[in-house]
């Protein structure tokens, strides 16, 4: 079982007065304020000593960042740098649209240059109308398919190295112009889930304006 330790509200304040970032009204960046690229030497050693036993008790570590609508969950690791020194790490953010009851994963409408293909790079006759970390919504001539069937492509962009994807076909209806519209729940393994997740990171930023401290810890 994997577990996950946020920070309380002590270990927030610390971090607010260990990094410097640009001005931002709590209600709209509650949970943290970052900037790691502003931290001095002796800031981010005092940043890892604080947040080393965290990440020897638990086998993640996620850092929360609300921003008007939206949460970004980074996920913390140490490595060596080139030297030999331990540096904190952050992976690309999961981002969750908080308007709704229930948060659920942020999607990116019509994504640019992005598209499905078989394993061996072939296109398929599907078009991505939305995309999450988490499933996908298609348009496509195909028929009718069986409840529960099992989906599998690779999700190809032109800056993308290809994402192999696999998952269940929970939802379709058959549209007026004679194509299906399809919704897939998306089962990744976590090297595609860093894939995607960054992808989706970059189509955020493109869509909305963000603090630099946020793109600062990508």
């Amino acid at each position: 079982m994997q577990h996950s330790f946020v920070l309380n509200q002590d270990e927030r304040l610390m971090l607010r007065e260990l990094f410097s970032a640009p001005a931002v009204a709590d209600e709209d960046l509650s949970s943290l304020s970052l900037g790691w690229d502003h931290a001095s030497a002796g800031d981010a050693e005092t940043m890892l000593a604080m947040l080393l036993p965290l990440l020897q008790q638990a086998e993640q570590l996620v850092l929360h960042a609300n921003y008007g609508q939206h949460r970004f969950s980074f996920r913390l690791s140490v490595a060596e740098d080139e030297w030999g020194r331990p540096e904190l790490r952050f992976s690309p953010p999961l981002i969750l649209d908080v308007t709704h009851s229930q948060p659920r994963a942020w999607r990116a409408c019509h994504p640019s240059g992005i598209h499905l293909t078989d394993q061996a790079g072939r296109p398929l006759d599907w078009h991505i109308r939305n995309l999450s970390a988490t499933g996908m919504q298609l348009d496509g001539p195909v028929p009718p398919l069986p409840a529960g069937i099992r989906f599998q492509a690779c999700l190809a962009a032109p800056e993308l190295e290809p994402i192999p994807i696999c998952g269940q076909m929970v939802r379709q209806e058959e549209l007026s112009s004679g194509w299906r519209r399809c919704v897939v729940r998306l089962h990744l393994d976590d090297e595609a889930c860093f894939q995607l997740n960054q992808y989706l990171y970059q189509q955020h930023l493109r869509q909305y304006p963000i603090p630099e401290l946020l793109k600062a810890v990508s």
